[in-house]
């Protein structure tokens, strides 16, 4: 299990906490305002756009320059290139916020405005930072910190010592981002209007105590950050920190602590709405009824995780339609005030013009209606119909999707071996085959089964399979343990399940090291096809099937291999596979000889070439099955 490490890293960029009555009233003002004061104005709304989704910061950070240089006020040219280096760290887009703030940093200098120098630097440290050039990120907060000290700035100081320790946990230097995060707790400490840092700070050093593996220095630091954010009443980081402490007992395994902490944060959701800090908590409860093997409980908490993600999504758009809604409304304002004495001069002209358009555009309209009214009534029955079949098919398109990510989340795809292809042709979205791939000391497990059946009910199958299995990898390491622990556990599932009964498993592992295989399974095949010889060697594992008797043994045996080998395992997929011109099956014969084919050259091409031989072999016909092909170079 992938443990998802739910922290809060406070951010030395600067935050927008304007509110929308203040950006409303500095509209208002820019309306009323004379040129020579509109650069101000200009960077209090590019303050509060920074972190927008649209481009409404970088846009009024412009306009503030623009101003600003025309009337010869160097520091709000230096300020306004601040804002506009900012708004493009937010989009990502470092060498233009490097730029930015490398003109910011000539007029600061040329001010003599160590205020202004400490933003700067801290801000191209963040830059630094995030292009994984450590070294200047931390010369350019030693700068800023130098210059916060001259300038007297409490917060500027605190906000550097933050910035380098963040910057240190990057690196992993743990010690060190400790000692800078300590440094501004010292200047924090007695000051009641920085507890929001405080508590922050504490959530970052056990942030750090979680990474050095000191669990109990971790919860204690977690602990003291809820504390600090109780007293300033902000239940969605509290919410936060539970999640956190919650996480560190999932680890640990004491599920009924971390089910406790679970509780206490979701009824500290249920007082406000907090989306994003909620959906950490739902990935939480997730894993930690994962942990247990509560699947059902565990999907549950899957899907609301992926329901309230997909509505902070939603809600992201509006919020970029509002911003350039406002946009809109800001150039409007501002073209109605320079034009309106020209509107006042053309008004009658404009009258007659509107008057004779409108009376053509009616006319124009009615007639349209007329139509549109009869076309409708025809389409209206046919357009409900394809509406209820498309919202049908997305529905289910989805949920077929949804399920085969959570069947894929137990295979490592980034890391299989080259001389391993692997051929994954589900029936539908998802299917009962699968396959693990994994290494235990000097040996690699290749697994390849066959769950009953195709679809969702395959799926839910091959992911109870897939646990299974990992739990006896971790277990055992001889193949006839491993196949017995797996028997039993499959029986012990579709003996407690009604409506699992008549289901099964036919499966093939094989233990691989670098001279010889092992194998075992349950009624499949296995072909040897040695790189000297142009005959194919089959050999079947046991024929009992997994999960029809409990106290079955099942055997392994040995292949010696030599370099340059091939070995395919496969599902009864491909040769169950109906033919567009030729009745019947494909068969394992045929298969047999198509296994034949490949050799050093085109063993890389696998996936083509049964591809290829599928698609000319069914022609128009339906997939028959679910079709799975491991190929292995030795």
């Amino acid at each position: 299990m992938i443990l998802k490490k739910i922290i809060v890293l406070l951010s030395s960029l600067l935050i927008c906490i304007l509110s929308v009555s203040q950006v409303d009233s500095i509209q208002n003002a820019l309306l009323k305002a004379n040129e020579n004061e509109k650069a101000h104005l200009y960077n209090e709304l590019a303050y509060y756009y920074m972190d927008s989704t649209g481009s409404e910061g970088i846009n009024f950070a412009n306009k503030a320059i623009e101003i600003s240089k025309i009337y010869n006020q160097l520091e709000e040219e230096s300020y306004a290139y601040i804002m506009l280096g900012s708004c493009h760290i937010y989009k990502s887009d470092f060498d233009l916020a490097l730029d930015a703030f490398f003109q910011a940093e000539k007029l600061a200098i040329q001010l003599n405005n160590t205020c202004h120098l400490q933003l700067i630097y801290t801000n191209i440290g963040i830059v630094y930072r995030y292009t994984d050039q450590i070294e200047l990120s931390i010369d350019y907060n030693s700068k800023a910190l130098d210059n916060a000290i001259q300038c007297g700035d409490l917060a500027g100081i605190i906000q550097t010592y933050i910035s380098i320790g963040n910057t240190y946990a990057l690196l992993e230097d743990y010690y060190n981002s400790l000692k800078y995060f300590e440094k501004a707790i010292n200047e924090i400490e007695g000051k009641d209007t920085l507890k929001t840092s405080l508590a922050g700070l504490y959530n970052n050093i056990g942030y750090i105590q979680y990474m050095n593996e000191n669990y109990i220095k971790a919860e204690e630091s977690y602990l003291n950050a809820y504390n600090v954010f109780d007293e300033i009443h902000n239940f969605q980081v509290m919410g936060l920190c539970l999640t956190n402490i919650a996480q560190i007992h999932i680890l640990n395994n004491n599920f009924e602590t971390a089910e406790e902490y679970i509780n206490k944060a979701d009824r500290l959701h249920k007082l406000n709405d907090f989306k994003e800090s909620r959906k950490n908590l739902y990935y939480t409860a997730y894993e930690l009824f994962y942990n247990q093997s509560k699947y059902q409980t565990a999907i549950y908490y899957l899907q609301e995780y992926q329901k309230l993600k997909d509505t902070i999504y939603s809600e992201k758009l509006d919020q970029e339609i509002l911003e350039l809604k406002t946009k809109y409304e800001v150039e409007k304002l501002e073209a109605d005030s320079k034009s309106k004495q020209q509107r006042i001069d053309n008004q009658k002209k404009i009258n007659i013009i509107y008057i004779i358009t409108i009376s053509t555009i009616l006319f124009i309209v009615v007639f349209i209606i007329i139509i549109y009214k009869q076309k409708k009534n025809l389409n209206k029955q046919l357009k409900i119909q394809n509406n209820l079949l498309k919202l049908k098919d997305d529905e289910i398109n989805d949920n077929l999707l949804y399920a085969r990510k959570i069947q894929l989340a137990n295979i490592d795809l980034e890391n299989i071996p080259n001389n391993i292809k692997i051929y994954d042709k589900p029936k539908s979205i998802v299917g009962g085959d699968f396959y693990l791939i994994t290494q235990r000391e000097d040996c690699k497990y290749i697994v390849l089964g066959d769950a009953t059946g195709h679809g969702v009910s395959g799926g839910f199958l091959s992911t109870i399979s897939t646990h299974i299995i990992n739990n006896a990898l971790n277990k055992f390491t001889d193949l006839p343990e491993i196949m017995n622990y797996l028997n039993y556990s499959f029986y012990y599932y579709l003996n407690k399940s009604n409506s699992l009964s008549g289901e099964s498993l036919a499966i093939t592992i094989i233990k691989l090291s670098d001279t010889k295989l092992e194998y075992t399974g349950s009624k499949h095949k296995i072909w040897l096809l040695s790189n000297n010889s142009q005959e194919i060697q089959e050999v079947k594992t046991n024929p009992n099937i997994i999960g029809q008797e409990q106290n079955v043994k099942f055997t392994s045996a040995e292949i010696i291999l030599k370099k340059d080998d091939f070995i395919f395992i496969s599902s009864d997929g491909f040769a169950d596979q109906f033919g567009s011109k030729h009745k019947g099956k494909y068969k394992y014969k045929r298969f047999r000889e198509l296994l034949k084919s490949f050799n050093t050259n085109n063993f890389s091409d696998l996936s083509f070439i049964l591809e290829k031989e599928l698609n000319e072999w069914r022609g128009d016909n339906e997939q028959t099955d679910d079709i799975l092909v491991i190929g292995i170079k030795i």
